[in-house]
């Protein structure tokens, strides 16, 4: 096992998880792959759509609209518009449901690790609560757990979506 000062911060993270949230990033990574393909197709539909709507030999010219019985150039223009808005309809509603998923992960993990913070300043001993504030005790529990998801888990997640 490699020394914790070689480990990246990806690995770090992992090892802070417990193995519900484990799953559930690897859950989320699925879910950020399934948003990069609908981004994808939503971009892609945008050549065919403008194409629709320059191009009035399109009906006549392409073996598409033949195969769907030789439909005028408004009944193309009409279908073709309501396709690209069901897509980025179904594209809008599960980028929701993703930042949804992503929130309810990283603030999870914060609530667990504050939890598992304050369990540790808990059982320490009683001399070790004499001479600590416990203000800063109550500082450490909640705004570590803070740093670590906004620096940590949101800020990693942000860049996994972005490549």
């Amino acid at each position: 096992m490699p020394s914790p000062t070689n480990l990246t911060t990806a690995q770090k993270i992992w090892g802070v998880l417990t193995s519900t949230e484990q799953r559930n990033a690897v859950m989320l990574l699925g879910l950020m792959l399934i948003g990069m393909v609908l981004e994808t197709l939503g971009i892609g539909l945008t050549i065919p759509a403008l194409a629709l709507l320059t191009q009035s030999d399109l009906a006549h010219n392409c073996p598409a609209p033949q195969a769907l019985g030789n439909p005028s150039q408004q009944t193309l223009v009409i279908g073709g518009m309501l396709v690209l808005v069901g897509a980025y309809l179904i594209k809008a509603l599960f980028l929701a449901f993703l930042a949804w998923q992503q929130t309810r992960l990283a603030f999870g993990v914060q609530t667990q690790l504050s939890q598992r913070l304050f369990t540790v300043h808990l059982r320490q001993t009683y001399t070790f609560c004499l001479q600590d504030n416990s203000a800063q005790l109550i500082h450490n529990v909640t705004n570590e757990a803070s740093l670590f998801i906004g620096n940590g888990i949101l800020h990693t997640e942000f860049n996994l979506a972005t490549l």
